[in-house]
């Protein structure tokens, strides 16, 4: 079977679609990942962050691999495919965890900065496998949530993160 990539992005700023949709679908550098494209539609629940969504949507994957992405913003065009080579010479990885580019600097990728406001979920893709029952929790970490997450699989496979320098992924790209 193709390992999938399962991109997971809660929405609400829906005219960044079709910018999205052209960046993944179209601009992509070429991989052997067959991309699963996870739209998690906010509607008028409060969902801060979208991460009941988020969470909805892990509970519906049940293989590959999994990535989140944001709805404001397009990631390197090689990222998918850089992505899959790093996999595929780490056969044994449950996470991978690439340079984030920011307004304000960068968020690197090393074991010292698996803590909370120096990692981000948007930078991490995780062997489904790895997240196991572990789910994002607004109401006890709020902004933080995906930093506590990250550092729960970080607690239970550490020795298996693969840290990448390069940067490959971004925050908030997209102008509003």
């Amino acid at each position: 079977m193709t390992p999938r990539l399962h991109l997971v992005m809660t929405c609400s700023r829906f005219q960044n679609i079709a910018a999205l949709a052209d960046a993944y679908l179209c601009k992509m550098e070429p991989s052997k990942w067959e991309l699963r494209w996870h739209i998690m539609v906010q509607g008028p629940e409060p969902d801060p962050k979208g991460v009941s969504k988020t969470n909805e949507a892990l509970n519906a994957i049940t293989d590959g691999w999994v990535f989140m992405v944001a709805d404001d913003t397009i990631q390197h065009p090689a990222l998918f495919r850089r992505m899959w080579e790093i996999i595929e010479a780490h056969p044994y990885a449950m996470a991978v965890v690439f340079i984030e580019q920011r307004p304000e600097g960068i968020l690197k990728a090393s074991p010292d900065t698996v803590d909370i406001g120096q990692i981000c979920g948007g930078m991490v893709a995780f062997r489904r496998d790895a997240i196991a029952d572990l789910r994002f929790d607004y109401a006890k970490f709020g902004q933080e949530a995906d930093g506590h997450f990250i550092k729960d699989i970080y607690a239970r496979h550490g020795k298996s993160f693969v840290f990448v320098n390069e940067t490959l992924t971004t925050f908030n790209s997209i102008a509003a």
